[in-house]
């Protein structure tokens, strides 16, 4: 009995420890939610690398470019609505939560996708 009672405790161990690697893998460990006047604040006049190879700026105005090659450059529109981040693209808003370091790194949340990014400062389409 002793046996089975170890295995299923350390089964369920094992577990426990791969859902939360897999939880933690959607944010850098020093990012924490980000709230929608950290979001603005953070991306409005600046630029985002993110990791997938993309670019994206964000004027202060709310208009957004997104470049990724071989694509061409995208308009679009962004704003906060509450504590998320918005981005309008051929009509159709979608709205992510978002979760940075408060400094330079940050990452979009939403339908089961994340989207890492490092922010510099300015706009380089400008």
């Amino acid at each position: 009995m002793a046996v089975t009672s170890t295995f299923s405790l350390f089964n369920t161990t094992i577990a426990t420890l791969l859902g939360l690697l897999v939880a933690g893998s959607t944010m850098a460990a020093d990012e924490r939610s980000l709230n929608g006047s950290e979001i603005k604040r953070l991306l409005a006049g600046n630029t985002a690398y993110l990791d997938n190879g993309a670019v994206q700026t964000f004027s202060s105005d709310g208009k957004t470019l997104y470049f990724h090659e071989p694509r061409p450059l995208e308009r679009g529109s962004w704003k906060i609505d509450g504590d998320e981040y918005c981005s309008e693209w051929g009509g159709s808003w979608t709205c992510y939560k978002m979760t940075g370091d408060g400094a330079e790194r940050i990452t979009w949340l939403g339908a089961g996708t994340t989207y890492p990014a490092r922010l510099e400062a300015g706009n380089i389409f400008n």
